[in-house]
């Protein structure tokens, strides 16, 4: 037996007007009403702060949107909280990946998968509990058939490494 899809995941906005989304804020409202759905499924609620971000992150030619739930309180652990991924597919816009446990959103950088790679901290509760100054570790997010579903699924790297291929 198939398992179903929860509605929200497989939920397409689609634009009122005929033409293509290209304005950023357009753009922006179509993912929060996705985002308010999102949140709604997981326990959250609308009052939650979020920190959205334009760009194009699969260099399809069209604005993409990252959604970080950065003060969602429902949502987020020590180690943090959901950033949600949505691709531009010209009249619409998916949501393709709902990323948990993201501390910050540091940057991104291009791929060969052709999807961004995403930096990211992430809480590390081995750190928190040697009582380091700085409770986090540095994950790289790569689009492999999608981006992982946690952000410590990522691949973890160190200080230095940022510096020489994210600035």
């Amino acid at each position: 037996m198939k398992k179903a899809l929860p509605v929200v995941s497989m939920l397409l906005l689609l634009l009122t007007s005929c033409g293509e989304l290209n304005d950023s804020e357009k753009i922006i409202r179509i993912a929060e009403k996705d985002m308010v759905e999102y949140l709604k499924s997981q326990g959250g609620y609308w009052g939650s702060g979020f920190s959205p971000r334009t760009k194009d992150f699969n260099k399809d030619g069209k604005t993409d949107v990252l959604i970080h739930l950065a003060k969602s309180s429902e949502l987020c652990t020590f180690e943090g909280c959901p950033l949600l991924v949505y691709e531009n597919e010209g009249r619409k816009l998916r949501r393709i990946a709902a990323i948990r446990n993201v501390k910050e959103y540091l940057g991104q950088r291009d791929s060969e998968s052709g999807w961004s790679t995403f930096l990211v901290t992430s809480g590390d509760l081995e750190k928190q509990a040697e009582g380091a100054k700085d409770p986090r570790s540095q994950y790289e997010l790569v689009y492999e058939d999608g981006y992982p579903e946690d952000a410590t699924q990522g691949r973890h790297i160190r200080t230095a490494e940022i510096f020489s291929d994210y600035l």
